[in-house]
């Protein structure tokens, strides 16, 4: 009976080592090609020809018992392309898989957070990246819209370094009502004003909803239209810190051509000459002679300026400075598997044109997010502070309406003393 024992023991342990000697542990970590995304969990590991499988866990590491005669490993996921891995004797496989683009709805999320493949949404939509958006290094966000998206018009209601801009889709709708679009900042209506004010290089991308049937989203206020705009969120298992330097120059493109033969003056004498007037802007005075005149009226302590009778053409287009936009912005993004964050700040400084007109903008902004469980907080701090000096307005139109004897370009100093 001893013998029986001891020789099943010994069968048992024999083919116990054959079957351990017949297969094979194969560990490693699956990881995606696209920039940001990293390690990919829940992938499905498989040998060739067989159902013998496993799956990648949170860190995308996956470990797998195969047959020594196993030749080739399977790896599957959703968005992904099938991969097919030859084991050739490793017993570490690492994998990097390629996103499948083919078949892929893209996906909107609504104003109640619900997402919706694009086919499925009852309005028409439009979306734009920020790259494409940041394409002309435009110091506005609205700027950066215009000529982008069919329908959308970015109208300047005003000149200068800030300029105030008016956001219309569709047209106007109503001539005593609001005609201007609703503006969405990461899921939150905000006013127009912010579209001037947010720092370009901070957008991910911007949504905009054309279709009427968008009010049943935001109520009453999106009759015009929505524009969603999404700021950036990071990105996990990379740091990445990128700096650029913007600057521009603005110059008067073209001026009217204006009349070189007569001076200010608007009435004539009793014989119908054209009689000089040193304080009229209208230019239907005498012609040009050359001779020294009075320009202005005499101040109180009766002074007066003069200057030769005749007419100077670059006054008006000297009159004007080289605009310079200098922008500077710095932005650092990290993250990992459960929480990222995004860090930019910005200095921009324009100068206009028109002499004096300045504008400094410093905008300072901070995403963060961060999942526990089934749970995911995100926060999106942005500050702004923005001083400008503008001049007084119509200066366009007093500068066409100067006389074109009058020497524009030295009243650079106009603050002269009180008192001779």
């Amino acid at each position: 009976m001893k013998k029986l024992t001891l020789m099943i023991a010994v069968f048992v342990f024999t083919g116990l080592s054959v079957l351990l000697a017949q297969t094979v542990v194969i560990t490693g970590t699956v990881t995606s090609s696209a920039e940001g995304e990293g390690a990919i969990p829940g992938v499905a590991v498989t040998v060739y020809g067989t159902t013998i499988g496993a799956s990648t866990n949170a860190d995308g590491k996956y470990s797998l018992t195969v047959p020594e005669t196993a030749t080739k490993l399977l790896f599957q996921f959703i968005g992904m392309k099938l991969h097919e891995e030859v084991i050739g004797g490793r017993t570490v496989i690492d994998v990097v898989l390629d996103p499948d683009l083919l078949g892929i709805d893209e996906v909107v999320v609504t104003a109640i957070g619900i997402e919706r493949k694009t086919r499925e949404i009852g309005y028409s939509m439009t979306k734009l990246d920020g790259e494409l958006l940041n394409q002309a290094k435009t110091n506005t966000i609205a700027s950066g819209l215009v000529g982008k998206v069919a329908g959308l018009q970015i109208n300047t209601t005003s000149s200068g370094v800030n300029p105030s801009q008016r956001v219309i889709l569709r047209g106007n709708r109503s001539l005593t009502g609001e005609n201007q679009a609703l503006v969405v900042l990461d899921g939150v209506p905000v006013s127009l004003g912010y579209l001037l004010t947010l720092n370009p290089n901070d957008v991910s991308d911007i949504s905009v909803l054309k279709g009427a049937n968008a009010s049943a989203l935001y109520g009453s206020d999106a009759a015009n239209g929505v524009i969603m705009v999404t700021t950036k969120q990071g990105s996990r298992d990379k740091i990445a810190v990128q700096f650029s330097n913007t600057t521009t120059f603005d110059k008067v493109a073209f001026f009217p051509e204006m009349q070189n033969r007569f001076g200010a003056g608007s009435s004539s004498d009793i014989y119908g000459n054209p009689v000089y007037e040193s304080y009229e802007n209208q230019q239907y005075g005498p012609e040009f002679d050359g001779l020294p005149r009075q320009i202005g009226r005499v101040d109180e302590y009766g002074r007066f300026q003069e200057f030769p009778y005749s007419s100077l053409p670059d006054e008006k287009v000297n009159f004007f400075d080289t605009g310079i936009t200098m922008q500077n912005d710095l932005s650092f993004q990290a993250g990992n598997n459960n929480s990222t964050y995004y860090i930019s700040a910005q200095d921009a400084r324009v100068k206009g044109l028109l002499p004096g007109d300045e504008l400094r903008r410093n905008a300072v902004r901070f995403n963060g997010s961060s999942r526990y469980g089934g749970f995911k907080a995100t926060t999106n701090v942005n500050y702004t502070h923005t001083e400008d000096e503008i001049a007084t307005s119509n200066v366009l139109w007093s500068v066409y309406n100067t006389p074109q004897n009058v020497p524009l370009t030295s009243y650079s100093d106009w603050r002269a003393p009180s008192t001779p």
